[in-house]
Formats: C-alpha cells, structure tokens, sequence
C-alpha cells in the first residue's frame, strides 16, 4: 500500500481496551480516508461469527481481517491487545502503540505520519 498511510490493529472482541478505541478509529477513518488513511483491523484468532457482529455493533467501514492461528500476529510481536502500528506513505513502520490509544494519542500519530488535521 504505498502511498497510502496505514494503521494496522491487533485486537479481540473480549478486549475492553479494543472496544474503547474503535470508535475513534472509525472516526479517524472517515474523516481520512480521502488523505490517504487506511485502517486495517486483524482480529485475533476468533470465530468469524464473533466478529462480525463485533464489526456490525461498532458499524465499522474499514476492512476487519481474521489471522487463523494467529500467524500475523506472530510476526509482528504483538504481546497484548489492542496494539497499533502506524505505517507511513513508504512502507516504513514509525509507531508502534501499545494497550488503549486516547484519541489525543492517535490524533498526535496521525499528524506524525502526514495526515492534516483539520
């Protein structure tokens, strides 16, 4: 996805945290999307049933992405849940958040990878 600026979050629906800040990425999502802002949410290895109606409660609109035996996750070290990395416009990871994000915090991620505030 060059060119484009990515958050890619690891989470479960049983995670409180997760459920606190997919609103804001929603959000940020919508209001972003046009700049280039891709939000791709990776579940852990759930039920795909679970999780679409996780994805329907939050009215999500941006890809939510199953990981079967939990590979991508492996990958990326991911220890705890929610954690976000924030890829820039050239591939290059320059943020890795993890536990719960405020929306101040991810307001400040988005400034540092590019994306305008309004």
């Amino acid at each position: 996805m060059t060119g484009k600026i990515v958050v890619l979050n690891f989470w479960a629906t049983w995670c409180s945290p997760c459920r606190e800040e997919m609103p804001a990425l929603e959000a940020r999502f919508q209001r972003y999307r046009d700049q280039g802002l891709v939000v791709l949410a990776i579940d852990f290895d759930e039920p795909l049933e679970e999780v679409r109606a996780f994805r329907d409660e939050f009215g999500l609109t941006f890809p939510v992405l199953m990981d079967p035996g939990a590979i991508i996750q492996q990958l990326y070290r991911v220890r705890g849940y929610p954690t976000s990395y924030f890829v820039d416009r050239s591939g290059t990871i320059q943020v890795q958040h993890i536990g719960v994000m405020s929306e101040d915090q991810l307001d400040e991620y988005l400034v540092q990878m590019g994306v305008a505030l309004e």
